[in-house]
């Protein structure tokens, strides 16, 4: 449950998923007006950030999520 769509985007992404043990389990560049990106493994939580960011983030990495 942690695709995302593209429809009525107007612009790039980069979509980040992270698991619940906050690990990276997938990267994608996710282009607009696309029907839909899947991790390929289980996430929890997706993060879409700008798409020049692609490259900071890999597959096994340990994330923090802060809350304010």
């Amino acid at each position: 449950n942690s695709s995302i769509h593209m429809f009525f985007m107007f612009f790039d992404i980069t979509a980040v998923w992270i698991n619940a043990k906050n690990q990276i389990v997938d990267v994608k560049l996710a282009k607009k007006w696309r029907p839909f990106y899947a991790s390929n493994q289980p996430a929890q939580y997706v993060l879409e950030c700008h798409p020049s960011l692609v490259t900071n983030f890999k597959i096994g990495d340990q994330v923090e999520i802060k809350h304010d």
